[in-house]
């Protein structure tokens, strides 16, 4: 909630806490795929599934990345040195 709340009022917190959401989601999403669920429709479907997490999380940084994205939250959320 914290992080919708960062990204639809363009705080400048919001990309990196949304990369780090994402992927302490994904981590504990597989982590408990591997470990409580197992199965046969579970190891089936394991390979589209990762698949599927990747590509979601890609989407998420390239997104995150862009030109739209970075007009939008202003140039604070990027790392960059000021001479």
């Amino acid at each position: 909630m914290v992080t919708l709340w960062g990204l639809l009022d363009a705080k400048p917190w919001a990309p990196p806490g949304l990369r780090v959401a994402s992927l302490a989601y994904a981590f504990h999403f597989w982590l408990d795929r591997q470990v409580l669920q197992t199965g046969a429709l579970t190891s089936a479907s394991n390979a589209f599934t990762f698949g599927l997490t990747l590509v979601l999380l890609a989407l998420i940084f390239i997104t995150l990345s862009g030109s739209a994205a970075q007009a939008y939250f202003g140039d604070a959320h990027e790392q960059s040195k000021e001479d």
